[in-house]
């Protein structure tokens, strides 16, 4: 679980970095944007899969 929040708080803080770079209209997410975000799921999912159930 530790894992699983440190790969999201660097997420988090990646997303605000980029947010506050390009403060201006969003844009629609690329092939490769939502290939990279299917591929964070499952990199979850595979942490808690594997995890320690008392962790």
């Amino acid at each position: 679980m530790a894992e699983v929040n440190a790969q999201r708080a660097a997420a988090l803080a990646q997303r605000d970095t980029a947010t506050a770079a390009q403060a201006q209209a969003p844009r629609r997410l690329s092939e490769d944007d939502i290939r990279r975000l299917v591929g964070s799921f499952d990199d979850i999912r595979n942490a808690l899969h594997d995890a320690d159930s008392r962790d």
